[in-house]
C-alpha cells in the first residue's frame, strides 16, 4: 500500500505524507537528551519528523521510523514498551471529585455579590 499523496500547489510535484504507522513512540533517558534530540531532528528533518504523543511520559515523542534509524546510537533513547506501560500504571492516579453544583453555588467568591442584582425598570 502506498503512502497517501498530499494535495499540492499547481506546478509543484506531490509529496507523499508519512503513513500513520510510520511513527514510533520513543522514550529518552533524560529531559536534556529529549531536548537535544528534538532540537536536532527538527533542524535536520523538519517538523514533519516529529509528532506529540499521548503517553504521560514527559520525555517521549513520536518519531518517524526513518529518522529513528538515521539517529540510532546518537541519543540515549528506546522504543516505548511494556516497561514504560508498567511505570505509567504504577504512577499515582489523580483523584476525581464528584461534581456538586450546590456546593459550587454556595461557595463565596471574593468580589462577586452573593445575589444577582435585580433589573432596574
Amino acid at each position: 500500500m502506498s503512502a497517501p499523496i498530499r494535495r499540492s500547489i499547481p506546478g509543484e510535484s506531490p509529496t507523499p505524507e508519512p503513513a500513520p504507522n510510520s511513527y514510533v513512540t520513543m522514550v529518552f533517558d533524560s529531559e536534556d537528551e529529549y531536548v537535544r534530540f528534538t532540537d536536532q531532528v527538527y533542524e535536520r528533518f523538519g517538523a514533519a519528523a516529529l509528532e506529540l504523543t499521548d503517553q504521560p511520559i514527559l520525555t517521549s515523542i513520536r518519531v518517524r521510523r526513518d529518522v529513528v534509524e538515521q539517529t540510532r546510537g546518537a541519543f540515549r533513547m528506546h522504543e516505548f514498551g511494556e516497561q514504560d506501560r508498567a511505570l505509567i500504571v504504577a504512577q499515582p492516579q489523580p483523584e476525581t471529585w464528584p461534581f456538586d453544583a450546590e456546593l459550587i453555588r454556595c461557595t463565596p467568591v471574593p468580589g462577586v455579590p452573593r445575589a444577582v442584582p435585580k433589573k432596574q425598570q
